[in-house]
């Protein structure tokens, strides 16, 4: 039934039971509803029905938490734009994976368009380097610094870095500009 329909149902019930109360079963009153001032005293109505009261209420939803930010190796197997090397506690260079305020995965892309010294152990500077954080002012906070090193030391390098969320995008400046972006871009897309 529409609220239209249900408002004038309920008026009409209402209506009803005013004037069956008001024709009570004597003049002393006995037995009707109480009145006031000449008018019979009504339950107070909002024009819908219970039952449609409950039928048209919004269901409240529980709140989800975040989802969990993606790994890097797996993150870096969906670039799709080379091998992947995956760093565990014991074999990250940084001596950094794990340890508190630090990255929770860190995986690196060999871009065979990119130089390389140890393939079995490739820094950044063999294409990529993705390192995931537990916040992402944490993922933020690294690339400030990793970028205020290579500012300051022209030997070190350069690297195009990406943010997505707690995940860090780490691109070696061998690679062209527009070479980078095609890392940022499906990075993007992959570790939301």
């Amino acid at each position: 039934m529409s609220r239209i329909k249900a408002g004038w149902a309920v008026t009409a019930i209402v209506v009803a039971g005013m004037v069956v109360a008001s024709c009570g079963s004597g003049s002393d009153g006995a037995g009707s509803t109480p009145t006031t001032g000449g008018t019979t005293a009504a339950p107070p109505t909002t024009g819908v029905t219970a039952t449609e009261s409950v039928a048209t209420a919004t269901p409240v939803q529980p709140s989800t938490p975040s989802p969990k930010p993606k790994d890097a190796a797996t993150i870096a197997k969906a670039l799709g734009l080379g091998k992947v090397h995956v760093w565990t506690e014991e074999t990250d260079p940084n001596k950094l994976l794990g340890r508190p305020g630090s990255y929770t995965s860190a995986a690196t892309v060999i871009d065979p368009r990119a130089s390389c010294d140890d393939p079995k152990e490739p820094a950044t500077v063999c294409g990529a380097r993705i390192e995931v954080f537990g916040t992402a002012a944490q993922a933020k906070k690294r690339s400030a610094y990793i970028q205020g090193i290579l500012e300051g030391g022209g030997a070190l390098g350069t690297e195009y870095h990406t943010l997505s969320g707690g995940a860090l995008l780490r691109v070696t400046g061998e690679l062209t500009p527009k070479q980078a972006a095609v890392y940022a871009a499906k990075f993007t897309r992959v570790s939301g």
